[in-house]
């Protein structure tokens, strides 16, 4: 295998891993997000949970940046589409429910446009 072809395959690779990360990332925060929730519910001594579910939420925050970075050194990093369409049609209402010429929404670092 050449360089050329080299690269491809981890470009392709650190791609997929990215995209895979981003998703389990948001899954682990969610839980730790709806667990926190809940145990507001209950006034009893919980702040050993409650720091619990804050190092599960920023050990999720840690590993999709971290990953996340290393795939944007290669031009490799997972891009939601769902995720921008979704975050430019908030953007868009937004504008104009204050009657606004809205800008080009922030793109994230190393997204295409």
């Amino acid at each position: 295998m050449g360089a050329l072809e080299e690269n491809e395959a981890m470009r392709r690779q650190l791609r997929g891993m990215d995209c895979i990360v981003s998703a389990q990332a948001d899954a682990i925060r969610a839980l730790a997000a709806g667990a926190s929730k809940l145990l507001g519910l209950n006034p009893h001594d919980l702040e050993h949970v409650r720091a619990l579910l804050a190092v599960i939420s920023s050990t999720a925050i840690d590993l999709q940046n971290t990953v996340n970075w290393g795939a944007e050194q290669f031009g490799a990093n997972h891009v939601d589409e769902d995720e921008r369409a979704w975050s430019r049609a908030l953007w868009d209402r937004w504008h104009a429910l204050k009657g606004t010429v809205p800008a080009a929404p922030p793109v994230a670092v190393g997204a295409p446009a």
